[in-house]
């Protein structure tokens, strides 16, 4: 139990200071120098702050920090030397974690018009023989098992037979899981606030339930 213990915690230390997206761009990093400037900020007719951004000047930034049970948010906003919109939107997940009191351990991504990938030294992470010591089999399928378990909430409840929950909130209202393989077939999931999608055999199942049972046998929801 203390090997597996020790393993667990050089886990959780690996995924913090590599695997862990930091909180902030490099762009929206204020510098001391620009912690007392004056922002032109002012409440528009329905009460919302507006920022007047050109009238501050060019690579200006600032953000909000938002938290919930399902998901906490930092959104970094400014514009770049030519004034053009910068945004990036950081997502932690804290429900996703590897163990329920170690805070530092839950899932979370940098969305800034990239997918999350899930990698190790360049690798996408998956499971290998318990000889091959690159990494033990089962603590590397806890990433995997983040995105089906935990974002997307699947689970095969019989024969050709999937229950789908998917976590959506206000920050990650949208998500696609491709080529999904499983009882020896390979398919699509897609969550929205209008329901859920499965696209197999070319052919995209709805339904408007937040979540559902497939049945694959049947193509259709139960």
């Amino acid at each position: 139990m203390l090997m597996k213990s020790n393993i667990l915690n050089h886990l959780y230390h690996f995924h913090d200071s590599a695997l862990r997206p930091k909180p902030f761009a490099g762009w929206a990093r204020s510098k001391s120098s620009e912690l007392d400037v004056k922002r032109t900020r002012y409440l528009g007719e329905n009460q919302e702050v507006i920022w007047d951004i050109k009238a501050d000047g060019y690579e200006v930034s600032d953000h909000i920090e938002m938290a919930g049970f399902y998901v906490s948010a930092i959104i970094s906003y400014g514009n770049d030397s030519e004034g053009r919109l910068r945004i990036m939107k950081h997502l932690t997940f804290p429900m996703l974690r590897f163990q329920p009191n170690l805070t530092g351990s839950s899932f979370s991504h940098n969305f800034d018009g990239s997918f999350a990938d899930i990698k190790l030294n360049g690798r996408i992470i998956k499971e290998y023989p318990e000889g091959n010591r690159a990494h033990l089999a089962a603590e590397s399928l806890l990433f995997a098992r983040i995105i089906t378990e935990g974002l997307f909430g699947l689970k095969a409840v019989g024969l050709n037979k999937l229950r789908i929950n998917p976590q959506l909130s206000s920050q990650c209202d949208k998500i696609t899981l491709e080529n999904i393989k499983l009882f020896s077939k390979c398919f699509d999931i897609k969550a929205n606030e209008k329901g859920i999608d499965v696209i197999y055999n070319g052919t995209t199942y709805h339904t408007e339930q937040p979540k559902a049972l497939f049945d694959f046998n049947a193509c259709q929801f139960e």
